[in-house]
């Protein structure tokens, strides 16, 4: 009895370990993840450094902007998804960049975020575009064709 009350849980962690992974494997789920980032970071430079305000409305021009392609690529619009892969692939590439070799060896929790975030967000540029490349998003004549 007590072998196969183990097993149940197992099996019920392993499901939840699978479905919480293929969630996390989507471009919704990327794209939030991407969005809340940029959100934080924002809301730090506000609270925390004097900056000039010119440069905190950049940033929050530059997030609206980011929600902005996000909608449309979730609208699987093929314009805004290679925006999108361009800014996650290089955000994915300079974050694990940062993370590898700018983080000192001290900051460990910092270089570990850097290292997961990084290679999350190059993931999943790589998972959007290969949702592009397979025919997945619409382009501008299917969109004029419902016009």
């Amino acid at each position: 009895m007590p072998q196969k009350i183990y097993q149940t849980t197992f099996s019920v962690m392993t499901m939840v370990r699978t479905n919480v992974c293929n969630f996390f494997a989507t471009i919704s789920a990327v794209l939030i993840v991407f969005l809340a980032l940029r959100s934080v970071q924002l809301i730090y430079s506000i609270v925390y450094t004097s900056e000039s305000s010119f440069v905190i409305l950049g940033r929050s021009l530059a997030l609206v902007s980011y929600f902005v392609l996000s909608y449309l690529t979730y609208k699987r619009n093929i314009i805004a998804a290679w925006a999108m892969v361009s800014f996650l692939v290089l955000s994915g590439v300079s974050i694990l960049i940062f993370g590898i070799f700018a983080v000192p060896a001290k900051q460990y929790a910092l270089k570990i975020f850097g290292i997961i975030s990084g290679a999350y967000f190059s993931y999943g540029g790589i998972i959007l575009f290969r949702s592009i490349r397979k025919g997945e998003m619409r382009g501008i004549k299917s969109l004029m064709k419902k016009a």
